[in-house]
């Protein structure tokens, strides 16, 4: 299930930084992708963006709503898609 996957790739994130290092390698968004896909998280950006949201919703902390902030920026970053956060 697509957005399942995104909240996945979060906690997954949160939890295992050499996923977010092998993805350093992408040179592209498009194999940025490619890279979640192979890693069995298939999603949309707008799955993300929902996935990502709701995990900041569900915060106690303000450090676990900034990690997720800052997962959201790695992930817009690599993929090119434009973030939703405002600061």
């Amino acid at each position: 299930m697509p957005l399942q996957d995104a909240f996945n790739l979060i906690d997954d994130l949160r939890r295992q930084p050499a996923l977010r290092f092998g993805a350093y390698d992408c040179r592209s968004p498009q194999e940025f992708r490619r890279y979640l896909k192979d890693q069995g998280y298939g999603f949309e950006p707008w799955e993300f963006e929902d996935a990502a949201t709701n995990k900041a919703l569900s915060c106690q902390e303000e450090w676990e709503i900034q990690e997720i902030h800052d997962i959201k920026n790695w992930y817009h970053m690599l993929s090119g898609e434009e973030s939703g956060f405002r600061d």
